[in-house]
């Protein structure tokens, strides 16, 4: 307290109040300071969810990439803690049953099993997907290395939310679960699973088989073991009638029946559209029945060639198609229409093609 009279006093007391005032205002800021000083704590360093995830997918159709981006959609990022890792191993020899572990470096591990999985290849993607994302989110969060082994439903609906992961880019093959197949199209899970049997009967056009462009038929019965694989049994005939040798009087008539066998390759490319590339072989007859001629024309030769094919399936029903086929013929061996001279006449013959083109068209009908 200042009781001292006089200017000198009254600042001297003031001065002292100021100092007093400001050392306490220090004294209060300066923990404050020190707090606001010190670093954040670090976080968890992350990488990639491809980079934390092994693939094994057996006879499922699982892929690393895009099953990558599907728990990264759910999760709503595209990185994990680094210390995860996520192993997935489908069945060998079912396409709907699934298992994968997710493990926290020197934490806690959790097993999951699908044993029902859908077989529509993204629907399987998209489950499997969830039910990583759940365990991930699971172990992160309790750590508990007792978790019980249960199997994950397929979601009924599409998450709430559409927005994307950031940084994840959508490719036209991995669709979003809005465009997931519906069960009730043409692309349902009958179509789509191995092994399946299939009828195709096809009518069209020949160019370069016979003389001329001939009307023909080709049957073919086919039968997938996987979705990429199949073999048929394929069958062609084709008939040409009032065909002449020039400067010859009459005319004959030409009939080809042939069958044989293709081994096949290919996949659905697009939204109810497959296409294969089929390699084989056919054999049958050739037969020439001649009228008009000096000598009596009527001969059958056996007929053998190599086959290349590229056929298309649009799917309209799980169980029927509209079935395009284009299909080049090479004969092993060149036959000849030979018309014979009398009294000294000249031979008269015609060359058939070397190679030839079967174009048709028809139903597929799919037995199971």
């Amino acid at each position: 307290m200042c009781v001292a009279s006089g200017a000198s006093m009254s600042e001297r007391c003031r001065a002292l109040a100021c100092a007093l005032v400001t050392i306490a205002l220090w004294a209060a800021a300066g923990p404050a300071a020190v707090v606001r000083a010190q670093p954040p704590a670090a976080l968890p360093p992350e990488r990639p969810l491809a980079a934390a995830m092994q693939v094994e997918p057996g006879a499922t159709c699982l892929d690393l990439q895009r099953l990558a981006l599907r728990v990264a959609r759910w999760r709503e990022r595209d990185t994990v803690d680094a210390r995860i890792r996520v192993r997935v191993q489908g069945d060998a020899h079912s396409s709907t049953q699934v298992s994968f572990s997710v493990t926290v470096e020197g934490g806690a591990h959790a097993e999951r099993t699908i044993s029902d999985a859908p077989v529509d290849c993204d629907q399987l993607h998209s489950a499997v997907a969830l039910s990583i994302a759940l365990s991930i989110d699971a172990t992160l969060t309790a750590g508990n290395p007792s978790d019980p082994v249960v199997e994950i439903p397929v979601p009924a609906e599409p998450p709430a939310s559409t927005a994307h992961a950031p940084g994840i880019q959508l490719t036209p093959d991995l669709p979003t679960y809005e465009q997931r197949r519906r069960p009730d199209s043409h692309t349902e899970d009958s179509r789509s699973s191995p092994p399946h049997l299939e009828l195709g009967v096809y009518g069209g056009a020949t160019t370069g088989l016979l003389t001329d462009t001939s009307l023909a038929l080709a049957p073919r019965l086919s039968f997938a073991p996987n979705a990429w694989f199949s073999v048929a049994v394929a069958g062609l005939a084709s008939t040409l009638a009032d065909q002449i040798i020039p400067q010859t009087p009459g005319h004959f008539d030409l009939r080809l029946l042939a069958a044989g066998a293709d081994v096949c390759a290919g996949h659905e490319v697009v939204e109810s559209l497959q296409l294969q590339a089929c390699l084989g072989v056919r054999a049958g007859v050739l037969r020439a029945t001649g009228t008009g001629y000096p000598r009596a024309m009527d001969g059958t030769e056996p007929w053998l060639a190599s086959a290349l094919s590229a056929q298309a399936r649009v799917w309209l029903a799980s169980w029927a198609a509209i079935g395009v086929a284009v299909e080049g013929l090479a004969p092993f061996a060149r036959h000849v229409i030979l018309i014979r001279g009398v009294l000294g006449a000249p031979d008269r013959s015609r060359l058939l093609p070397a190679i030839g083109l079967a174009t048709t068209i028809g139903p597929v009908f799919r037995f199971f």
